[in-house]
């Protein structure tokens, strides 16, 4: 039979297939049922040879979006579609769905909530405020979100931020580089010697939001940071050099260079400050015994890493510095939505 009998053949063969079934065009036809074919002779099994889009990665996203009610929930799904590997347009589509869901639950939780400015404020800078200083203060970081210029906007929440954390004395630098990735994430980073936070982003329309708590997530470690040196500089600096040391590019140095290198950062001037800020800690007292625990989980800090993972980001969370931390950005997110859209 020649190729053009047998697309003859073919057509003649769809034709009445697609009358029997009722149908004017073979647009209009359902798709064929699989048969039952496990009782007949030489039919492999079916199953591992068929892929399920539904179960593929993409969907998986979709669905983990949809069902994303919390902090970490959306901050395990950014770091995700930041590594998905996709076309453009499907990226895009993630990215809004992102976005549109991340304001969503957000608003709405801030409306079904309803927590007191003071309440927030409180629970993040540990301030008893009445509600007329703690008006005051949300009128403060209103006038800080109204700030046009994105680099500017987060120089200022920073100087603000400081103040409310009784930080005011350190001077830290904004340090702004951009990430090549989807944009929802962000990072910030404070350094260790407290002079300066590293701010990596990519244009986002959440870029005001995240980093309302990014800052805010990383003075608090500042803060820590101040508390450990006033109940104990020497251990401190000495948790600091052994845990540098666990980086491979400094095992080369001993432990006492690396406590050197850390002591000149901490001179006289801060130790006098953080001192003045927090006064003689007791040993006996609940502020010396959290300093302690600062001491002890940056000696035996475990970063996440690259191979960010679900499993692997809430064990680090579980860490005082951290846990500590993700409360005040989880905090934070609540005060950028009850300061921009509800009050």
């Amino acid at each position: 039979m020649g190729k053009y009998d047998l697309a003859t053949n073919l057509f003649e063969y769809t034709a009445k297939y697609v009358k029997a079934c009722g149908k004017r065009s073979i647009l209009e036809t359902n798709v064929i049922t699989r048969a039952d074919t496990c009782g007949l002779k030489y039919v492999p099994k079916l199953g591992s040879d068929i892929a399920s889009f539904s179960q593929g990665p993409l969907a998986k996203l979709f669905t983990k979006l949809d069902k994303a009610t919390n902090y970490d929930d959306f901050t395990v799904l950014a770091h995700e579609i930041d590594f998905f590997q996709g076309s453009d347009a499907v990226k895009k589509n993630l990215i809004a769905k992102y976005i549109e869901r991340y304001n969503k639950i957000n608003y709405e939780y801030c409306l079904k909530n309803s927590h007191k400015p003071e309440e927030i404020i409180k629970n993040i800078f540990a301030k008893d405020l009445t509600p007329n200083e703690a008006k005051e203060l949300c009128a403060k970081y209103k006038l800080i979100l109204e700030e046009v210029d994105f680099e500017t906007y987060v120089k200022k929440l920073i100087e603000q931020v400081k103040k409310d954390y009784g930080l005011e004395f350190l001077n830290i630098e904004a340090r702004f580089r951009a990430k090549l990735s989807s944009g929802l994430g962000g990072n910030a980073g404070m350094s260790t010697n407290l002079d300066f936070m590293n701010i990596i982003y990519q244009n986002s329309p959440l870029n005001r939001v995240k980093f309302f708590n990014l800052v805010m997530h990383e003075l608090k470690h500042a803060e820590q940071a101040a508390l450990a040196l006033a109940v104990n500089k020497d251990a401190y600096i000495n948790a600091l050099a052994q845990r540098a040391r666990r980086i491979p590019q400094n095992a080369k140095y001993s432990i006492t260079q690396l406590e050197k290198y850390y002591d000149k950062y901490f001179g006289e001037e801060l130790i006098a400050n953080i001192k003045a800020k927090y006064g003689t800690i007791s040993e006996d007292s609940p502020l010396y015994k959290r300093g302690m625990d600062y001491i002890a989980c940056t000696k035996n800090y475990e970063n996440v890493g690259e191979n960010f993972t679900e499993t692997a980001f809430k064990q680090y969370k579980q860490q005082v510095n951290e846990k500590e931390a993700y409360y005040v950005s989880e905090q934070a997110v609540e005060l950028y939505y009850l300061l921009k859209h509800i009050i």
